[in-house]
Order: C-alpha cells, then sequence, then structure tokens
C-alpha cells in the first residue's frame, strides 16, 4: 500500500455497472494532502501517477472496486487548493489492447474466449502484463469466433450480450476476472419501497432509439462483396410499424457472428425500454454493502395509475453511490427486468 487516504478523500463518488468498467472520484484538499506526505517522508508526486497508481475502494471492512487512476488535476485559488482524481476499473485496462490480426475460435466456451484474450494480451512481454488474474469460469455454452484486430474490452462486452451462451463477468478489486451464467442472486427480503425507504425515483419509457428492421453490415462494407445480414422482430413491427437502423461490425466476416450481434441489438432496441432509477439513504438499511451488482430485489411505488406495474422484483444494473464530506451517503440504483 502507497497510502491510505481514508478520511482525506471528499466529494465521493463510485459508480459500479454490470459487464462495464467501474469509475471512482473523488478530491483532496491540496494543503493538507502534501502535509501527509511530508509526515510519511514520500514524495506527494510519487503517490498519485495518471495510468501507475491503483485505487481500493472499501467501505467498513468490505471492498467495493479496484481501479486505476487516470486523471489528476491541481487547481489553487485564493480561495481553495484542492486535488480532483478520476480513476477506472481494471477492464478498461483492455480498452487500449487488441486482438491478434487473425485470432479463431471454433466451438469454444464464451467464457474461454473471454480469458483467452486477456491472458494472452499480457503474455506478450514483461510490460504487456496489468496483473490481471483469471478465477472463475462459468460453462454456458460455445461459440464459433474470427477476431482481426479488435479491441478486447468491447469483444468481451459483445459476448456478454448475445441471446446464446450469454455471460456476466467481474474485475474484483484485487484484479480477479470471474465469470457467471448470470451475476448476482435473488434477494427478495430487500425491499425499497415509495413512500417509504426510497427518496425519489425516475421512470423512464424511452421509445427514441426504437428499431425493429436491423441491417447488420460486417467485414468489407460498401463493397459488393461485404458480408452482411438482416434481422427483424416482427413483433415490433406489429406494434409500432417498421423502423430500420443499421449496425456496423467493419471487423467480423461470418454471418453467422453477424446474426448474433444484430439479435442482442434487436433484444435491446426493438421495444421502447424502462430503466426505473431508484434515490436511497445509504446511511440506513440495507446498505450499499448488503447488494450487489446482478441482484433482483424488491422494489414497491404507489401513489400513482402510471407507476401501478412496479410493484416486483427488479435486477441492480448500476450503483451510483456519493458520499458527502459528513459521511452522509446517496445511492442511486439503475434497475431492470
Amino acid at each position: 500500500m502507497l497510502a491510505d487516504l481514508s478520511g482525506r478523500s471528499k466529494s465521493r463518488q463510485i459508480i459500479l455497472s454490470r459487464n462495464e468498467a467501474d469509475d471512482v472520484s473523488w478530491t483532496l484538499d491540496l494543503n493538507d494532502f502534501e502535509n501527509y506526505c511530508r509526515l510519511a517522508h514520500v514524495n506527494p508526486a510519487s503517490l498519485l501517477v495518471p495510468n501507475s497508481t491503483e485505487v481500493r475502494v472499501r467501505r467498513g471492512k468490505t471492498y467495493l472496486c479496484g481501479a486505476k487512476l487516470l486523471y489528476r488535476n491541481i487547481t489553487v485559488t485564493p480561495d481553495e487548493q484542492y486535488i480532483e482524481l478520476k480513476a477506472t476499473g481494471f477492464l478498461n485496462l483492455f480498452k487500449k489492447r487488441y486482438t491478434a490480426a487473425s485470432r479463431i475460435f471454433a466451438a469454444t466456451q464464451a467464457t474461454t474466449i473471454a480469458a483467452t484474450l486477456i491472458t494472452e494480451s499480457q503474455a506478450q512481454g514483461a510490460n504487456w502484463d496489468f496483473g490481471v488474474t483469471i478465477g472463475t469460469l462459468a460453462t454456458v455454452g460455445v461459440h464459433d469466433r474470427t477476431y482481426l484486430d479488435d479491441e478486447i474490452k468491447d469483444s468481451i462486452q459483445k459476448l456478454t450480450k448475445v441471446q446464446v451462451a450469454p455471460f456476466d463477468f467481474e474485475f474484483t478489486y484485487n484484479k480477479v476476472f470471474n465469470t457467471y451464467a448470470a451475476i448476482g442472486s435473488q434477494r427478495p427480503e430487500l425491499v425499497f419501497e415509495y413512500p417509504g425507504n426510497i427518496r425519489s425515483f425516475r421512470l423512464p419509457l424511452d421509445g427514441t432509439m426504437t428499431a425493429n428492421h436491423i441491417r447488420v453490415l460486417g467485414s468489407g462494407s460498401g463493397t459488393d462483396g461485404s458480408a452482411r445480414v438482416t434481422v427483424d422482430d416482427t413483433n415490433s413491427q406489429i406494434n409500432y410499424k417498421v423502423l430500420e437502423d443499421k449496425l456496423l461490425e467493419s471487423s467480423t466476416i461470418d454471418t453467422a457472428t453477424l446474426t448474433e450481434q444484430g439479435n442482442a441489438e434487436l433484444a435491446a432496441v426493438a421495444t421502447p425500454f424502462e430503466i426505473p432509477t431508484i434515490s436511497v439513504n445509504g446511511n440506513v438499511a440495507p446498505f450499499v454493502t448488503d447488494y450487489h451488482i446482478g441482484d433482483y430485489v424488491t422494489v414497491k411505488i404507489g401513489g400513482y395509475g402510471l407507476t401501478s406495474n412496479i410493484n416486483a422484483m427488479y435486477r441492480i444494473e448500476r450503483i451510483d453511490l456519493s458520499i458527502d464530506e459528513n459521511d452522509n451517503e446517496d445511492v442511486r440504483l439503475y434497475l431492470s427486468r
């Protein structure tokens, strides 16, 4: 450990999302931090190094996430002197890593494909190793995949969105990559209710992205020899008439993979989608350490005709945790059915 910033960090915010990189941001009083470093006999510039320093976030004895520092900004005015810091989860380490020019997987477990992409990227030399290790790999089903200099982060996420043999994954606070057939568990005993422990809520029903006839354009798009498929959702077309869109997958050469990616896109956009968001007081039970990404919890919202259907089990897709200088926690939960 380089430093313990507990009690010194301000404006703390942590964002945890299913199958997405975590985000961590906070500020430090510049003078307090410099004094801390003097007492510890360390160079302050050596502790907060973008793309090098790692961060561990813990509530009590429970770790919430880990991340790598990306951004540091020092602001000095006559009234205040502070350091603004932003870090991103370990999935984003592979946002600037790419597959081999022609990496082929035939009838390979989906989770094994993801783990192999990570392992092979890190095995290319000492300066390639991020220190990410492979933990649990769930058995979900096989895929055929051909990668042509594809971004590894994007490739892993696409494997989680297909309709056949998808999976969920996490990067733990200590850089272990785990996969699950479905992350989270049923937690009906955890109840969020309005009026009650829900402070506020938003119930957007969004049809702006709706599409039900999608042309999926693969490698060679724009030429006569391009790989392409078309996918349709007939029920959506009956309800909303035909709404077209295009999906560009320029590195994909086989139509089977294009079809999978098109159907995954259809599942997301064929109907108007609703993502309920509730804000709760994190200082009272259930605490943010009592539930996790992927858990199904009970949500009850009464008092309005338009909210009468919001009385069911919902899955936690994202957790936004904000902590003020008095350690008051505001938790915003993004939900799905």
